[in-house]
Formats: structure tokens, C-alpha cells, sequence
């Protein structure tokens, strides 16, 4: 996305392993009926651990991604394309099978690594934050749904302070890098 020369960047798109996914795309772009809204749900928010990295993938899909969009469609690429954000929930609370940075962290950092997330998704979508879990039930009671799949206390309580901080125009008020780091350190010092 980042060559300026486009005969450069359609060789250099070649040799990547979705390489028809910008037609495909630019496909259904053209085919959408006015006021037909496209959403870019951003599934690779999963993984993230940075404020950083949710900016740069808003960047991504609503001004970089355009160099892959023919000319005659960028108006109503502006016009009909938004930015949604994925939470994977067991993600950032060590619910996932496989080790994560997450299952390095105290159940209250978990909830601060949650609680980061929503706020940062929240900022970097034009409309859409979407939660996904695998390893638990937002629905069943505690009794129904089995103890390893029952909702952490202070999922909600983190989920509603992040969206009160957003809507209200406040800061999420802590830094997660150094809780992020020294996860990543103990779980680098466990796989030696």
C-alpha cells in the first residue's frame, strides 16, 4: 500500500497470499448500492497491546488502504467504508488454550488490558466494536454455563468504564506498556 509507482506495487501485491482480496473487494465496492455500508470489522485488533496499534490500523483502512482502490471508487469508498474493531476477549483475560501474554498478567491487569482495549477500540472505529470469546458465556447463568466458562468478575465494570471514558471525552487514564512488557518478559523467561 505504501509504493507510490503503481506498476511496483500491483508485482509487489503478486507475490503476497491474498492477492485477490483488493479486487474482490473493489468488487463489492462497485456493486454496493448507495447507502449500502461496508465495515472492516479489523479481526487482527485481537492481538493487540498498544494504544499504537489500534491508530495505525484505523490509518490503514480509512486512508492507506486506498491505494489499492481504483480512482473512480474513492469517493464512495470515503463514503460507504468504516472502520470497525474486533475485541478477542479470551485474548487479553488468558482464557485462550495457548499461552498468551495475557496469562502472565494478575487477574486485575487482565481487567486493565481489557479495559485498555475497549477504550482504544472505541477510539479507532467510526462506528462498530465487535466482542468475540470462545472460552465463555456472556448469557448462561454461572451454574448453567460451567466454571471455566463463566465471565470474569469485572468484565462488565471494565467494559462500562472504558465506553463512560470514551463517551465522555476523558483519557483512559493509565498506561499498559510497562504491565504489557513485563508480561512479555516473563513469559520469554519461561519458554529459555
Amino acid at each position: 500500500m505504501d509504493e507510490p509507482d503503481a506498476q511496483v506495487r500491483r508485482q509487489k501485491l503478486l507475490k503476497k497470499w491474498m492477492v485477490l482480496l483488493p479486487a474482490f473487494y473493489n468488487g463489492i465496492l462497485e456493486g454496493a448500492a448507495p447507502g449500502t455500508i461496508l465495515i472492516d470489522g479489523n479481526e487482527s485488533a485481537y492481538y493487540y497491546e498498544s494504544p499504537d496499534e489500534f491508530y495505525r490500523a484505523y490509518h490503514l483502512i480509512r486512508q492507506r488502504a486506498q491505494t489499492l482502490v481504483p480512482e473512480p471508487l474513492r469517493n464512495k469508498y470515503n463514503a460507504q467504508v468504516q472502520a470497525g474493531t474486533a475485541l478477542y476477549i479470551d485474548q487479553t483475560l488468558a482464557k485462550r488454550t495457548n499461552e498468551t501474554t495475557s496469562h502472565f498478567l494478575s487477574p486485575e491487569q487482565q481487567l486493565k488490558f481489557f479495559e485498555h482495549n475497549v477504550y482504544y477500540a472505541l477510539t479507532t472505529s467510526d462506528e462498530y466494536v465487535w466482542c468475540y470469546s470462545e472460552r465463555m458465556s456472556w448469557w448462561l447463568p454461572q451454574e448453567s454455563a460451567g466454571k471455566d466458562r463463566t465471565l470474569p468478575a469485572g468484565v462488565e465494570e471494565s467494559l462500562i468504564s472504558a465506553r463512560q471514558k470514551y463517551e465522555q471525552g476523558k483519557p483512559l487514564g493509565y498506561d499498559i506498556k510497562d504491565m504489557i512488557e513485563a508480561a512479555r518478559l516473563k513469559r520469554k523467561s519461561k519458554k529459555e
